[in-house]
């Protein structure tokens, strides 16, 4: 591998220990789906099917031009990046599904273009998918300046 200049991501993540105790414990065994920086929407917008609005958001992250996106956890809304205002702070998107209301907060997210992640400084071992440990504790390396992740698992 030639030499990366790696960034080292970690963090502690909890839950509830129950739906009447919110006493937090590790979420041990949850895994990390890892994707470049999306953006999240700073005005509501409304969308029918096949329609382009434009969406002001805080920063459109690392989202390019001719990007698909998904819209929060809902891999059912899939929009496309039609354009990005020089301040990067409003985007032109394009519905690809049928209406759409995107609300202030949701987050929109990559869907191709994952950052490569590696268990190591040196970038000598992939790692697919980061895993919170016992502790509640979850690292990986990636040159990536900025991520998003979706937490799942560890019930």
């Amino acid at each position: 591998m030639p030499d990366l200049e790696l960034r080292r991501y970690e963090t502690y993540l909890f839950k509830d220990k129950s739906t009447t105790d919110t006493a937090q414990i590790p979420l041990t065994g949850a895994t990390l789906a890892v994707t470049r920086q999306g953006a999240t929407v700073r005005t509501q917008a409304t969308m029918d099917e096949q329609e382009t609005v434009t969406v002001d958001v805080h920063d459109c992250g690392l989202l390019q031009v001719g990007e698909s996106l998904f819209a929060n956890f809902d891999d059912a809304i899939e929009l496309l990046v039609v354009s990005i205002a020089a301040d990067r702070r409003s985007m032109e998107l394009q519905n690809i599904g049928g209406f759409t209301a995107l609300a202030v907060g949701d987050r929109l997210r990559p869907i191709a273009g994952h950052p490569l992640l590696f268990k190591d400084p040196r970038a000598m071992q992939a790692l697919t998918t980061p895993t919170v440990d016992a502790l509640g504790y979850v690292w990986f390396f990636t040159e990536t300046t900025t991520v998003d992740f979706v937490v799942s698992g560890g019930g």
